[in-house]
């Protein structure tokens, strides 16, 4: 009788840790948007050694929104040092803008731009 409550402790406690380490691959692998089929996310990798290249990308967006009637569920923002998520999402240079609907990359762009480029790019990405 011992063998089996040992037997099933054992088995209980390895399915517990397996439920764990699958539910928390999302978090270590550096993934940072949902998987939702519909749902729009933007992602800005920013570094803090170059805040004046940003401004353009606030404003893009904020324009985006107001003007073009853009929305999003999620706007999530990673520092430099995030290198987790700038490993899983291959960024080379900062600032970077993504933009995910769902699994699908709608928009990847990055460095200094100008505020009529960043604009084109996110009505582009997110009208196709």
């Amino acid at each position: 009788m011992k063998t089996h409550h040992l037997l099933f402790a054992i088995s209980f406690s390895a399915i517990i840790l397996l439920i764990i380490l699958t539910s928390t691959s999302f978090l270590t692998s550096g993934k940072s948007h949902s998987i939702a089929h519909d749902e729009i996310t933007l992602i800005l990798f920013s570094d803090t050694n170059q805040l004046s290249n940003e401004r353009n990308y606030y404003r893009a967006i904020q324009y985006s929104q107001e003007k073009e009637g853009f929305s999003f569920q999620e706007f999530i923002f990673k520092d430099s040092t995030d290198t987790r998520s700038i490993s899983y999402y291959n960024i080379e240079n900062f600032p970077s803008l993504l933009i995910y609907k769902g699994e699908k990359e709608l928009l990847r762009i990055s460095g200094k731009q100008d505020l009529e480029q960043l604009v084109f790019a996110i009505t582009d990405a997110v009208t196709k």
